[in-house]
């Protein structure tokens, strides 16, 4: 059985809610070829397997600035360098600590690092970063 998301009636605060307990919903998707006009233009690259919680976090990012499951993919553990999205969310895989939460523009792809997901969730100041960056990349008022 296959549950739904539950989402923050307030998306602008999602960075302050609290997590619900849910199965996530995000499936690993197999890298494509760059031509492949089935590809989302949002390419979310982690570290790592995405957790419960982590696959409502990302859910909650993707809504607050307005996007929707079927915008991006999600990839882990696999060679990313043959998928071709307008914009590369990359959490957890750059060790530059000096090109985290900046965006970068290379090749028609934007790119964005930033720290790994868990510490995301627990560090309230990277959390502002991450907001930051990502209005900055989606091209959001600065309300």
């Amino acid at each position: 059985m296959d549950k739904q998301w539950k989402i923050s009636n307030d998306e602008t605060l999602f960075l302050l809610d609290d997590l619900y307990d849910v199965q996530p919903k995000l499936q690993r998707k197999e890298s494509s070829p760059k031509q492949n006009k089935n590809s989302k233009s949002i390419g979310i690259i982690l570290n790592e397997e995405p957790s419960t919680q982590t696959s409502l976090f990302i859910s909650k990012v993707m809504q607050s600035v307005n996007k929707s499951e079927t915008d991006f993919d999600v990839y882990w553990n696999q060679d990313t360098s043959d998928i071709a999205p307008e914009v590369a969310l990359r959490f957890g895989v750059n060790t530059n600590t000096s090109d985290l939460y900046t965006t970068t523009k290379q090749d028609g792809i934007t790119t964005c690092d930033f720290d790994s997901i868990h510490t995301i969730m627990t560090d309230t100041s990277k959390k502002r970063l991450l907001w930051e960056c990502l209005k900055t990349t989606f091209k959001m008022s600065q309300n």
